[in-house]
């Protein structure tokens, strides 16, 4: 398990510069500025475990980010239902976490995804309170 620390602000390519991620493609934070604040914003206030759950991936944490409506039953008004934040890259994601201070571990050892010490109880508050007031991301 990977520890970071945690900047008062961080930019993409301040996170880009200061976190090492292997198999991270560059070419593909190109136009991520808006996603990594998003991610950001999303993951503030989300609580931290003092063990990795391995019952989220970054994989499907960004999609949490990218639709949080879809996400664990959040809302079925007509509204929500395309509530959408925009695309998201996985790397992104990754780069969000670790500059929001979460611990990791990668889903394997040769993958690209990665398990934090993420709160199940708080993603599904978050997603469920971005439901009901979208502008906060």
């Amino acid at each position: 398990m990977l520890t970071s620390t945690v900047p008062s602000q961080i930019t993409l390519a301040e996170a880009l510069a200061r976190y090492e991620v292997q198999k991270i493609d560059p070419k593909r934070l190109i136009g991520q500025e808006h996603a990594f604040a998003n991610c950001m914003a999303f993951l503030d206030g989300v609580g931290k475990r003092r063990l990795i759950n391995r019952n989220h991936t970054s994989y499907a944490i960004k999609h949490m980010v990218e639709q949080p409506n879809g996400q664990f039953d959040a809302c079925r008004a007509e509204e929500c239902r395309n509530q959408f934040t925009g695309y998201v890259y996985e790397g992104t994601l990754i780069l969000a976490a670790f500059a929001s201070g979460f611990n990791f571990s990668r889903v394997h050892p040769t993958s690209f995804g990665m398990h934090f010490n993420i709160s199940s109880n708080s993603l599904r508050e978050k997603c469920l309170s971005l439901c009901h007031r979208p502008d906060e991301l």
